[in-house]
């Protein structure tokens, strides 16, 4: 899927791409169910709230779907591992 697919899909468009510094970063890339994940979004508006969607894919092909809201901090950062969804 070229980067103009994925920005149509994201709900974006190409110029908002070019103008945001969001940044996702998740550590470690790949773990075990039962293993933490790291996950910290930056460079968002203070105080904004965003919706994380997640999807995975188990061993049977069945598809599990989540999804949270979650509110950036003071300096536009949402650590997953330090705050609570505020709904979801």
């Amino acid at each position: 899927m070229g980067k103009a697919n994925i920005i149509k899909k994201l709900g974006g468009t190409e110029e908002m791409c070019k103008k945001s510094s969001v940044s996702m970063n998740i550590h470690p890339c790949c773990a075990l169910v039962d293993e933490p994940l790291m996950i910290k979004i930056d460079g968002l508006e203070p105080f904004e709230i965003i919706t994380l969607h997640a999807t995975l894919f188990d061993l049977n092909g069945a598809q599990w779907v989540s999804q949270a809201k979650f509110r950036a901090d003071e300096k536009g950062t949402i650590d997953l591992s330090k705050v609570a969804p505020i709904e979801g």
